[in-house]
């Protein structure tokens, strides 16, 4: 005796955004550009060395840099850094 297959309702959600996906027409790639604004910082007069600083201001975002301690990854996808 053959018992007819039947499909999980994971495959059939599985299938259908599949088909949902290969009906949209394909979007060209969309070149990547990074923008960067230098600054210099003072104190007065006096050049501050912006390394020093930048461990004690209140950024928002996370520090997953691990090739730049003085990263800091912004919840708008932009950095701030000293270097």
């Amino acid at each position: 005796m053959t018992l007819p297959f039947r499909r999980a309702p994971a495959d059939s959600l599985s299938a259908a955004f599949a088909r949902a996906v290969e009906a949209r027409p394909r979007a060209a790639a969309a070149p990547l550009v990074g923008v960067e604004h230098e600054f210099r910082v003072f104190a007065g007069d006096r050049a501050v060395d912006f390394r020093t600083v930048i461990h004690r201001l209140p950024i928002p975002g996370r520090r997953l840099d691990p090739a730049d301690p003085n990263a800091y990854r912004g919840p708008w996808g932009g950095s701030i850094t000293a270097d």
